[in-house]
């Protein structure tokens, strides 16, 4: 997922070792300053098809708003976020 993250977010030459990005990164030109449950949902669906995709997506989301798993779901969210 990580790997996925900075395809998408960062640039598609972040995955390599090198960086050959010549312009900003979806995440910069968006205004993304930080991961948020929505957007690890996103780079979770990233890999299906449709329908599956929305019922992961759903799962994800779920699980990352509920409250039962808030001490987790927050030290996920600042490992991303470091």
């Amino acid at each position: 997922m990580l790997l996925a993250y900075k395809h998408v977010f960062a640039s598609p030459s972040s995955v390599e070792d090198e960086t050959k990005a010549t312009r900003s990164g979806n995440a910069r030109i968006h205004g993304m300053t930080k991961m948020t449950p929505a957007s690890i949902a996103y780079i979770a669906t990233q890999d299906g098809y449709c329908d599956r995709l929305r019922k992961i997506h759903n799962s994800v989301m779920e699980l990352l708003t509920g409250t039962e798993e808030k001490e987790e779901i927050d030290a996920l969210l600042v490992w991303w976020n470091r």
